[in-house]
């Protein structure tokens, strides 16, 4: 949420529906929970998570997860489905059995 709050020219409403609500909801609590069993009842209904890397300020100590994965740090149960690309897009399988 801090990067929303920080970029510039761009406007971040509430949606009070949308059908994509509940996904949103749910990546949004796995990527910033700092409660391991939270970040797997978050992505239960997911098999893949997609991230793009990338370089910022901003800090993202309060969604771990993601800070760890925009910065290719990797995740302990996110599983790299294409570890050697050159592209700023990272597709992780989700093994639910080791995800931390």
């Amino acid at each position: 949420f801090a990067i929303a709050e920080k970029i510039s020219g761009h406007q971040v409403a509430m949606l009070p529906y949308h059908r994509a609500s509940p996904g949103i909801a749910r990546v949004a609590n796995a990527m910033t929970s700092r409660d391991k069993q939270k970040r797997r009842e978050a992505l239960a209904p997911f098999d893949y998570v997609a991230v793009c890397v990338r370089q910022t300020t901003i800090d993202l100590g309060s969604a771990p997860l993601y800070g760890a994965l925009a910065q290719a740090q990797g995740w302990p149960g996110l599983v790299p489905v294409e570890p050697e690309t050159v592209s700023a897009f990272r597709l992780y399988k989700v093994d639910a059995a080791t995800l931390q």
